[in-house]
């Protein structure tokens, strides 16, 4: 790689940090290559599928690539861009170095892109910017930065805006209980960027025991901008928390998290593409179907339930939904709606969860027993050694000596009461 000559640098050049940096060392230091042709950004343009983000796409117009402290950081050409591997659809990786450290780009999912460093296949996001991720990782080089808690501190004097650097500063500060410098970082984190869904919850959790209203608030902003699935592989997102925490600040006023709660199902889930994105969409629909059972629209809670059920099949990541299935046949039990009950508790029952396949028993012995079938009592004996909680074998003993009464077995029955 020839290195091009060093060109006068003015206040006003965004790579003024890169020109700066290649000025201060001796020539074999650093190498840029010389500038790609526009033929050559079009077609790694065509090659990706996509517009090259500007300020990369700019960057390759004065230098296809370069290598800067004599090869630790490697800038790739355009004919180099690529994706880091086959299920890391949509992320580009741009950079490599130091050592294994692995650079990429993807969309934000509206107009801009996000910069940030791959990690088993998944984006960790840095930046909105390749000019700011340059200068931090020139920074981090230049200065001979090895930690990653001082690097990220350096990234966010270069980028001081950026909610992604907002939020890892604010959970750093979480961890290490300075709770008025996390609640300032979230509150530029969202303020930056107000799509960020997790730096809501955050701030909605360190809120929740100071000022529940303002939770509230935040925790509903979380959910409002959330949307299935994530724009890039490995996207981080809320935790299933979210959705029982909302619910429990809204107290009796739940008609407003009953009309979020119905907008994300419907609106803002298209597809689901890991178990994470999966248990939130559970959590939601579970509890959408408790606050309509609070308000007597059984049948309502009983059909969302079955057509997120039917729903989560087809999506890309496909995973038992248990806890929606034991609340659908509890529901579809008590409307009498036995077989569409049972359809789904086929699923759980072979669980290799002892608890969820407990429940699952449980539930089907409840539909055995109102229909009188012969093998309900081996059923729920199944259930009783697998169930834990109190209240679970409760049912099951109140459950057999339903069926020893109808079975006019009273001495049984007795005694399976008293033990309920």
């Amino acid at each position: 790689m020839q290195p091009t000559p060093i060109v006068e640098t003015t206040a006003t050049d965004p790579f003024r940090p890169l020109l700066d940096v290649t000025r201060r060392y001796r020539a074999d230091v650093h190498a840029l290559a010389n500038a790609a042709s526009e033929d050559a950004v079009r077609s790694a343009e065509n090659h990706l599928g996509h517009r090259l983000p500007s300020a990369l796409g700019g960057f390759l117009r004065r230098w296809n690539g370069g290598t800067l402290f004599r090869g630790a950081l490697i800038l790739r050409g355009s004919e180099e861009l690529a994706s880091p591997a086959a299920s890391a659809d949509g992320l580009v990786v741009f950079a490599d170095g130091p050592g294994e450290r692995r650079w990429a780009y993807t969309s934000d999912g509206s107009d801009g892109w996000v910069f940030g460093e791959v990690v088993d296949e998944a984006l960790h996001p840095l930046h909105d910017s390749f000019h700011r991720w340059l200068e931090g990782t020139i920074r981090m080089l230049d200065e001979h930065v090895m930690d990653r808690q001082e690097e990220m501190v350096l990234r966010l004097e270069c980028d001081p805006h950026c909610g992604w650097l907002q939020l890892v500063r604010g959970e750093h500060a979480l961890k290490t209980g300075d709770v008025a410098t996390a609640v300032e970082a979230f509150h530029h984190a969202t303020s930056d960027h107000p799509e960020l869904a997790v730096a809501w919850q955050r701030l909605g959790e360190i809120l929740e025991d100071r000022n529940p209203v303002a939770a509230r608030s935040a925790l509903g902003k979380a959910l409002d901008v959330l949307r299935f699935p994530s724009t890039w592989p490995g996207a981080r997102t809320v935790d299933p928390s979210l959705v029982l925490r909302l619910s429990r600040l809204s107290g009796n006023e739940t008609e407003h998290l009953e009309r979020a709660l119905s907008s994300f199902l419907e609106d803002r889930v298209s597809d689901v593409f890991s178990q994470a994105e999966a248990s939130i969409f559970e959590a939601a629909a579970v509890e959408l179907a408790r606050l309509m059972l609070v308000r007597g629209r059984r049948r309502g809670a009983m059909e969302l339930l079955g057509r997120s059920l039917v729903r989560s099949q087809s999506f890309q990541f496909r995973a038992v939904q248990a806890e929606m299935v034991l609340e659908f046949a509890h529901i579809a039990s008590d409307l009498g709606e036995h077989d569409e009950a049972e359809r789904f508790l086929r699923a759980v029952r072979d669980s290799e969860d002892p608890d969820l396949r407990g429940r699952a028993l449980l539930a089907l012995g409840r539909i055995a027993v109102h229909r009188h079938e012969p093998w309900a009592e081996e059923m729920l004996k199944e259930a009783n050694a697998l169930c834990t909680t109190p209240g679970q074998r409760s049912r099951i003993h109140v459950l057999l000596g339903q069926r020893f009464v109808w079975n006019e077995r009273l001495d049984l029955a007795e005694s399976a009461l008293l033990e309920a």
